[in-house]
C-alpha cells in the first residue's frame, strides 16, 4: 500500500480488527443459542431459536465481504471508495440485527461511524480520485486508448 494515506491504512487495520471481532462474536453466540434452553429466549425478548439462529447467521455473512474489502483497499478508484461505504451499511445493519436480538449496538455503530469519517475525510478523498491504475493490455484507459504500442 505504497503511497495510501494513513486514514486508509487505518481504515485497512480497522476493518480486519473489526471482522476478526465480530467473528469470534458470531461464533460464541451460535454456540450459545444452540446450547440455551428453548424456554429462554421467550423469556428475554420473544425471539424463537431459529429466528435468533438465522438472524445471526445472516448478519455474519458480512464479514467474507469485509475482508474482501480490506485486501482490495489499496486499489483506489470510485469502485473501492464505494465497497467500504458498503461495508458502513452492512455494518449499520448487523447493529440493527444486533439491537433485535438484544445486543448493545454501541460498538456496532461506532465502527462503521470511525470506517465512514476515515474513509470521507480529505487526504483518502483526493487519494481515491487520484489512483492511476497501471495499463493493462487491451483494457482502456481514461483516454480511451487500449494501452497496446503503436
Amino acid at each position: 500500500m505504497i503511497g495510501v494515506p494513513v486514514p486508509l491504512v487505518a481504515v485497512r487495520v480497522l476493518l480486519l480488527l473489526w471482522t476478526g471481532i465480530v467473528a469470534l462474536v458470531y461464533f460464541l453466540s451460535l454456540v450459545g443459542l444452540v446450547v440455551v434452553e428453548p424456554v429462554w429466549f421467550e423469556r428475554q425478548g420473544g425471539l424463537t431459536r431459529g429466528t435468533a439462529l438465522a438472524l445471526t447467521a445472516v448478519a455474519a455473512l458480512r464479514l467474507p465481504f469485509q475482508v474482501y474489502v480490506a485486501a482490495t483497499l489499496g486499489r483506489g478508484g470510485r469502485r473501492t471508495r464505494l465497497l467500504v461505504r458498503l461495508t458502513v451499511v452492512f455494518g449499520y445493519l448487523c447493529a440493527a440485527v444486533d439491537r433485535v436480538n438484544g445486543v448493545n449496538p454501541v460498538l456496532a455503530v461506532a465502527v462503521p461511524t470511525l470506517l465512514l469519517l476515515l474513509n470521507e475525510i480529505g487526504p483518502s478523498r483526493r487519494w481515491y480520485t487520484g489512483v492511476v491504475r497501471p495499463e493493462v493490455p487491451g483494457r482502456p484507459d481514461a483516454s480511451g486508448r487500449t494501452g497496446r504500442s503503436a
